[in-house]
């Protein structure tokens, strides 16, 4: 049974993730980190410990003790920079904040986690950059700050002597659970998932890890209909 923190979930892929952290009978506890309180229908879960984190930019030590135990966590913070009010504030929320929180995961909750790695499980984008001098027509600025994030987390990880291991999960357009099977095969024009989809995705990558680094909308679409299989026959 494993304990997950989980990031954003005020949002629309936060509390999806919280929710189908909830049906999963192999999260024992899910630790929403939150600025502001979730919805009562998450918190009428008895496995749902809702922490009220006000700086994201600060890790304390009675914050990190709070996290004690935890063997994952899912981040799903971060809003598109091209429509942003503050731009610079996005990035800082973007990049910043990610890396910061990593870091401090790495150091204090990764090397008590009893069957390591402590997996640290990022929302990005479809076509995240890293080169951050690239030329881009579309959602320039947002894809680099997606990709600036990833490459900090894979450097962590690469200092972490192999106690902490991050991934990347880059949905395309991302559907309501109600879209019915359009998020359940990706378009070559236009790559969709599901919402409840990408969340059975980032639980499952959470708990067991995947065979690469990086989960493209494809392999996310993959990850979340065979998870929704499994969920489904052991109902049967």
């Amino acid at each position: 049974m494993s304990k997950i923190i989980v990031t954003g979930a005020t949002g629309f892929v936060g509390e999806a993730v919280v929710k189908q952290c909830i049906q999963n009978k192999n999260v024992e506890e899910v630790i929403v980190l939150t600025r502001k309180p979730i919805s009562k229908d998450l918190l009428s879960s008895s496995k749902v410990n809702m922490i009220v984190h006000e700086e994201f930019a600060q890790y304390p030590d009675s914050l990190l003790n709070q996290l004690s135990g935890a063997q994952g966590c899912i981040w799903t913070i971060g809003e598109d920079v091209e429509h942003a009010n503050d731009p610079e504030a996005a990035k800082k929320v973007g990049i910043g904040y990610t890396l910061i929180a990593a870091e401090a995961f790495r150091e204090r909750l990764a090397p008590s986690v009893p069957k390591p790695p402590f997996r640290f499980v990022y929302c990005s984008v479809r076509g995240a950059v890293r080169d951050q001098n690239a030329k881009l027509w579309v959602q320039g600025e947002s894809r680099k700050i997606k990709g600036a994030a990833e490459t900090g987390l894979f450097d962590i990880e690469a200092a972490s002597s192999g106690t902490f291991k991050a991934f990347a999960l880059r949905p395309g357009s991302i559907l309501s659970e109600q879209s019915g099977l359009m998020g359940a095969g990706a378009s070559s024009f236009l790559p969709a998932v599901r919402v409840d989809v990408l969340a059975k995705a980032f639980v499952k990558v959470c708990l067991k890890g995947a065979d690469t680094d990086v989960l493209e909308n494809a392999d996310i679409n993959d990850i979340g209909d065979l998870e929704s299989k499994l969920l489904i026959n052991s109902f049967a």
